[in-house]
């Protein structure tokens, strides 16, 4: 449909609606030049405006109340959900979830902490003025027998001023390449302390040993949960 108008467009290689359209478009790749009350669903998927969802390979819009279900999603104005690998915005007020999620103010930092079980960390985070995706490494300082640690999570904060209030989730392998590889959930709860430049992170954790999916010190399966606090000092770059 080259024009405006309603229904559902399905099957081909291109399908545009130039004018407001009410409906669906299905087809390898689809353009809604106009205003889409509907649906996109395509290889590549692009709408000036959208309400409803755009699912794809690659989703970009100009602005909506949306959801965007792609490998790559890219907007400019969303209200609504992002889920994908990589996730870019100049603004969403909503949810983002991905291996990478940006936008423009949003969050872009690390953090370096201590917690109580003498592990040193390091951080890299990144996504939305709210939610972020978080990549982290760890040193245990008390062994010498692969003391590496490797994280990815998800996260949430909220600015209060020039501080914070956050916490995020991270799936972890403790002992990565050593014959008691375990796996832990690890959920932080944080308050960032920043007046000008780097900062003042305070918190606690709770690792989670997560049976089937690790090995005690003789490499037997672990089958039961298992739980530890720590505390958390450190600073946010």
């Amino acid at each position: 449909a080259l024009g405006g108008g309603g229904g559902a467009q399905v099957g081909g290689l291109l399908s545009i609606a130039k004018g407001d359209y009410y409906g669906a478009q299905v087809a390898a790749a689809n353009i809604a030049a106009g205003s889409l009350i509907g649906a996109q669903a395509g290889a590549f998927n692009y709408a000036s405006y959208i309400g409803g969802p755009q699912l794809g390979l690659v989703n970009v819009l100009d602005e909506g109340f949306a959801v965007q279900v792609g490998l790559v999603n890219a907007c400019d104005d969303l209200r609504g959900v992002q889920i994908g690998l990589i996730n870019v915005a100049k603004r969403v007020d909503g949810i983002a979830l991905g291996l990478l999620s940006v936008e423009k103010g949003g969050i872009l930092d690390a953090q370096a902490w201590w917690s109580s079980d003498s592990t040193v960390n390091a951080a890299f985070m990144a996504g939305t003025r709210a939610t972020y995706t978080i990549a982290s490494i760890g040193w245990d300082t008390h062994t010498t027998q692969d003391p590496l640690s490797m994280g990815l999570g998800v996260g949430w904060r909220a600015q209060i001023g020039t501080n914070y209030l956050g916490s995020d989730l991270s799936w972890r392998i403790v002992d990565a390449f050593g014959p008691s590889a375990y796996s832990v959930l690890r959920l932080r709860v944080l308050a960032g302390l920043r007046a000008s430049g780097p900062g003042l992170i305070l918190g606690c954790s709770v690792d989670t040993l997560l049976p089937g999916l690790s090995r005690d010190g003789s490499g037997s399966i672990v089958s039961r949960l298992g739980f530890e606090p720590l505390l958390v000092v450190g600073i946010h770059l």
